[in-house]
């Protein structure tokens, strides 16, 4: 099945998995000690407290990446860029992500939670998120 035939919950992901596939393979071949100890695997707390923030990144880039695809399949032959305003803190509360081609915008707003988590909700809230976007930006 084309990616453009699958649901956006499915091409987010499997935009996760790509990523985290190139992320690894750059780790891998750049051979720091930054990228080898990145690649090890880690035991206890510390390595969830690490994972948390690129598994964070990892599924901003998702949405991103799967607004751009399915604006470019809608005609919109223009590269999405974009702006965060992540919430940090105890809370972390929403997170803001700002959408722009040449001449419209779209802002993907998401509780930290609902981003981080694999619940069928929370992603059917995510799709709807990008789904929103998509429609503002063609």
């Amino acid at each position: 099945m084309k990616s453009r035939e699958r649901s956006i919950p499915d091409r987010i992901g499997s935009g996760m998995r790509v990523l985290a596939g190139q992320l690894e393979s750059a780790l891998l071949q750049g051979r720091t000690p930054a990228s080898a100890a990145a690649s090890a695997p880690r035991a206890g707390a510390a390595s969830l407290k690490e994972d948390v923030p690129l598994d964070f990144h990892r599924r901003m880039f998702a949405i991103i990446m799967a607004v751009q695809e399915s604006v470019w399949a809608k005609g919109v032959q223009q590269l999405l860029g974009y702006a965060t305003d992540y919430g940090l803190g105890q809370a972390r509360g929403v997170q803001t992500l700002v959408l722009k081609t040449r001449g419209r915008s779209a802002y993907v707003r998401l509780q930290w939670e609902t981003i981080m988590s694999d619940a069928e909700e929370s992603r059917r809230q995510v799709a709807d998120a990008v789904q929103a976007a998509i429609g503002e930006l063609t």
